[in-house]
């Protein structure tokens, strides 16, 4: 009896401990989300097309989504966000910002009713990742896309039914159409939820209704976008197949310059897949709500990187940031194991807790570390504009254009609207001295012309300056 007190009184000590730890860690992880929210460092390349698009009449809104390789709905509520709010660094940034806490929000709510040690982990998990602070500070749509797959997740029925949640069934219509690997996850969601939990020709209609529903919009992008023609390799996302489709979906939760990142992924699945298998047929655990949640979550993460898998053999699609979609189910996979193992080995539990503590608190970390050295922008189009106007005056103003009207936004904002902007292109415009020439992102095939360009007319670089750190990807010259 003593014993078995003594047992329960260490339990009880350490889960306070951990649930101290993991809070703390959470804030870490709120903290770092949030450090450079109100800083308003310079757009990058991808931001300036979200922000350049979004600021459009409508009409030209659509002309550019349907010339972009992603679904319409995060541009269309950037849009009104910048209506309510405007369109600079800090009110666009909020609406990712605030994707990113509605995550861990969600994730608090759903996974409460799981147990404490089960819900501190996944917030640990999720707060601590990389990808969660990272794109939480950046004016593109995969802080919404970690918002919808975590939605999808916790929605999902873990028992078979003959009801079909219908915030389930509109979460996988949202998620479709904010991403297309968010219209992956939620197809892997729903051939899950086919075969294994929906019961009925009812349910049954309702699943595959949904999925018919989501293919609605890449039938249009395809027959009247030009996403088609970025396919089939003729764009800049390159994967030579499935070893590559593992390696990014490794950087989604094992920091990519970390030494053998893909084979730890490759073990920490095998540990999931196992530690899953040995929980469910465990007395104290396999009948664990938590444990049926774990396995499904696993299911659909490994199944989107099988799918995701096949399609990149045929036409690259996989980048890392992609794969934030399977944050959330990581992170469940990973609590589910924990927990299980606590009904039948605390000290086992209380390893593997303080294992998960010190990676989480590496990977807070190495999230701090990128999101400052994100602040820190090599892509300063803010900074360059600024010095190109301010060195304009009695001069034409050139801008070496990287396509779409990108650098108009920084310009309209920081000149009057007299301002005349000429387009250089390189190998081809004679320049009218004095000028000033802005380039920014210069594809690797026009680097030597442009340069040889600038050489033939004595042109000196202005911003940045030569032993700048980020190597000139945007800059200005001055020609007399």
């Amino acid at each position: 009896m003593k014993t078995t007190l003594d047992r329960s009184r260490r339990q009880t000590d350490f889960s306070r401990i951990w649930t101290y730890i993991t809070l703390a860690g959470t804030c870490a992880g709120l903290l770092i989300l949030s450090a450079n929210i109100f800083n308003p460092y310079s757009y990058w390349l991808d931001e300036l097309f979200s922000i350049n698009a979004s600021s459009r009449e409508w009409k030209e809104l659509y002309r550019l989504i349907m010339d972009d390789v992603h679904p319409p709905i995060y541009q269309i509520l950037l849009k009104f966000w910048i209506i309510a709010f405007g369109a600079d660094e800090v009110a666009t940034r909020l609406l990712s910002w605030t994707f990113s806490a509605a995550t861990l929000y969600l994730a608090f709510k759903a996974t409460k009713k799981h147990g404490e040690l089960f819900a501190t982990c996944v917030l640990l998990i999720i707060a601590s990742n990389g990808y969660f602070a990272f794109y939480g500070n950046e004016v593109r749509s995969y802080s919404m896309l970690m918002f919808c797959s975590t939605l999808i997740l916790f929605t999902t029925p873990t028992e078979k039914s003959r009801s079909i949640s219908n915030i389930f069934l509109l979460s996988c219509l949202l998620a479709s159409w904010v991403h297309y690997f968010g219209l992956l996850i939620a197809a892997a969601t729903l051939l899950y939820c086919l075969i294994f939990m929906a019961e009925g020709a009812q349910a049954r209609i309702k699943v595959m209704s949904t999925g018919l529903a989501m293919i609605i919009w890449p039938l249009h992008h395809i027959t009247n976008g030009s996403v088609i023609g970025k396919s089939g390799g003729d764009f800049w996302i390159e994967s030579g197949g499935f070893i590559d489709t593992m390696r990014f979906a490794s950087s989604a939760v094992i920091p990519k310059d970390l030494p053998y990142s893909g084979f730890i992924f490759i073990c920490l699945m095998l540990c999931l897949f196992f530690g899953l298998l040995y929980i469910s047929a465990q007395k104290n655990s396999n009948h664990m709500p938590s444990t049926k949640l774990g396995i499904q979550a696993f299911a659909v993460w490994a199944g989107l990187i099988l799918i995701v898998g096949l399609i990149d053999r045929h036409t690259p699609m996989s980048t890392g940031r992609n794969f934030i979609v399977t944050v959330p189910f990581f992170a469940v996979s990973v609590a589910s194991v924990v927990k299980g193992i606590s009904t039948t080995h605390l000290r086992g539990s209380m390893a593997l807790m303080v294992f998960l503590t010190v990676c989480c608190a590496f990977l807070l970390t190495k999230s701090f570390e990128e999101v400052f050295r994100k602040s820190q922008s090599a892509e300063d189009w803010r900074g360059a504009t600024q010095v190109a106007l301010e060195n304009s005056s009695g001069r034409d103003f050139y801008v070496v254009e990287w396509g779409g009207g990108i650098t108009d936004h920084y310009v309209r904002k920081f000149s009057s609207d007299e301002q005349v902007v000429n387009i250089y292109k390189v190998g081809k415009t004679k320049i009218i001295r004095p000028a000033v020439i802005m380039f920014a992102r210069l594809p690797k095939k026009t680097v030597d012309s442009f340069l040889i360009d600038m050489n033939d007319v004595n042109a000196l670089r202005i911003f940045p300056k030569e032993n700048s750190k980020d190597g000139g990807r945007v800059g200005v010259y001055t020609v007399n």
